[in-house]
């Protein structure tokens, strides 16, 4: 068999969900066969924090039907960088990755970029064509000069939802942040570990279904805060 038709690395897919009832029934529909296709083996945790929808209910079905598919229910809404924490410490397989549940890219990609993980320690995605809107841009391009100044991350792309990261590097990371945090805290991880990284380019699709749980405005000011105050902790660890 072709090494790029079937990829001798297992993976866990972390989909954190709040009120995501179309969007996570696409994602799983686009995702379960690209990781049955590429990968040896494949865990899809599914952490849903107290959703007000049918997201519950899907996740839950899913997983009936699946059996490679794990749901943690937080019961509350505890933020989308807690979900993703929950998510990264019960992952069990060779790579670690979490995925927004809005399709924000074509799931191949994964395939693309799992062919540099027996080189590299993490595959790091940056984003190219449209962005969802104007304002989403300013707040990417604020962050990222921000986060390049105060904590040296030097890759093209932050907070892109496509960090494909060996589960032994995660596990020696700490993860605090229960925000939009969470991608800084993770590459911070990296590069403390002196970590490998490749980034590619991984198109980004605009957001067909569902929306933004978070208006523009309070959304500037929870990344910005919670930018400053990581700051500070690390100049103080």
């Amino acid at each position: 068999m072709d090494f790029l038709s079937k990829m001798k690395y297992s993976i866990s897919i972390v989909l954190p969900v709040y009120n995501e009832e179309s969007g996570l029934k696409s994602t799983l529909k686009g995702l379960v066969p690209i990781l049955e296709k590429t990968f040896s083996n494949y865990e899809i945790i599914i952490v849903e924090s107290g959703s007000t929808d049918n997201s519950s209910k899907v996740a839950d079905e899913a997983a009936k039907k699946n059996k490679n598919i794990r749901v943690i229910h937080q019961g509350e809404r505890k933020g989308y960088g807690n979900g993703i924490r929950e998510g990264l410490k019960n992952c069990k397989k060779y790579i670690s990755m979490y995925i927004d549940c809005d399709n924000p890219y074509d799931f191949t990609y994964l395939k693309k970029a799992a062919k540099y993980i027996k080189e590299y320690d993490a595959v790091i995605g940056y984003k190219v064509g449209k962005r969802e809107s104007i304002g989403r841009s300013i707040l990417s391009k604020g962050a990222y000069f921000l986060n390049s100044l105060l904590f040296g991350l030097n890759v093209k792309d932050i907070n892109y939802p496509f960090k494909m990261i060996k589960t032994s590097f995660v596990r020696k990371m700490v993860l605090n942040s229960n925000t939009s945090l969470i991608p800084i805290e993770l590459l911070v991880g990296l590069r403390t570990q002196n970590a490998k990284i490749k980034e590619i380019k991984v198109p980004h699709k605009i957001r067909t279904e569902g929306k933004s749980k978070m208006g523009f405005s309070s959304m500037i000011i929870e990344h910005f805060v919670e930018i400053f105050r990581y700051f500070l902790l690390k100049r103080r660890n």
